[in-house]
């Protein structure tokens, strides 16, 4: 079973960062061109952690079409995706600097979900990302009421072992070639984190 539709995900909440501080808001309440910049400046660092992308993903009209599928995500509650952005600036002049995707929301016996998320080459080592995805992993437990979340890396990926050792997830496994990134199939070692709540 797939979960209701989520309470409001436009947090604003703020946390410092890169140069000040920051916002975690809603995928959709930032403009498609500010996504686009971010995943166009950090298309080689992010490339290991993704799969293989055709030049559309690099196309305005990808995501203004992306913005109306991750509406539907919401409506459905299957899916909420943030970006992490600079809050300092008008809001049409806000750099995207990282973003976060909390996805395979299911209900029923599972409760459970699965997060992903990565950050701009120039604003890693800050702490950022452990802060931003705090704030996710409080939403998920609190607002969306969910158990389980599990977050999957690549071995050699040590910030992002870090960063999940430091917000309590727990290693559970390690499974070999569980995603084909970048065009190879590689390893990952399997984490989760159980919420603190007595959820009903």
């Amino acid at each position: 079973m797939r979960c209701e539709k989520p309470p409001s995900v436009s947090l604003g909440s703020t946390f410092n960062g890169l140069d000040g501080s920051m916002n975690l808001v809603s995928l959709i309440d930032v403009q498609p061109t500010q996504v686009l910049d971010y995943f166009k400046r950090n298309q080689a660092h992010l490339a290991p952690s993704m799969p293989l992308l055709g030049s559309e993903f690099y196309e305005p009209k990808y995501w203004n079409e992306r913005r109306q599928v991750h509406q539907r995500e919401l409506d459905q509650g299957v899916a909420v995706r943030w970006v992490i952005v600079t809050s300092k600036d008008a809001k049409q002049n806000q750099t995207v600097m990282g973003h976060i995707n909390l996805t395979q929301i299911f209900r029923g016996p599972s409760q459970s979900g699965v997060v992903g998320y990565g950050l701009d080459r120039q604003a890693e080592g800050k702490g950022l990302m452990s802060q931003a995805l705090g704030i996710a992993i409080d939403y998920a437990f609190e607002d969306l009421a969910l158990h389980r979340i599990q977050a999957n890396y690549r071995p050699e990926n040590v910030r992002s072992e870090a960063v999940l050792h430091r917000l309590g997830f727990v290693r559970e496994g390690f499974a070999k070639d569980y995603l084909k990134l970048n065009g190879v199939w590689c390893d990952h070692v399997l984490t989760s984190k159980i919420s603190s709540l007595q959820n009903l």
